[in-house]
């Protein structure tokens, strides 16, 4: 998920809040039907965090525009470009 500039650097890097890949590699990644709902900041059983490297997942800032991306394999993958208003997730 990529949002506001969180850490040093040029790119897309120091835009990622928060990124999770499955902890054996993408050969041993479990199906869309196996993960079920994947909520920000839980770490789907299976996988780890790559970003942040260390802590929880920030917090959303009001106001602020983010991109999430779920990459699938063998299923249609999801982008979506949203704000947060009035504490509410608005998809744009």
């Amino acid at each position: 998920m990529h949002g506001p500039k969180v850490r040093e650097g040029q790119g897309e890097t120091a835009h990622i809040i928060w990124e999770v890949v499955p902890k054996d590699g993408a050969a041993n990644a479990k199906g869309v039907e196996e993960i079920g709902t994947v909520i920000y900041g839980q770490i789907p059983a299976g996988y780890v965090q790559n970003y942040p490297e260390q802590g929880q997942a920030p917090t959303l800032v009001e106001g602020e525009e983010y991109d999430v991306w779920l990459i699938t394999d063998n299923a249609n993958g999801v982008k979506r470009h949203f704000v947060v208003r009035d504490g509410k997730i608005l998809v744009k």
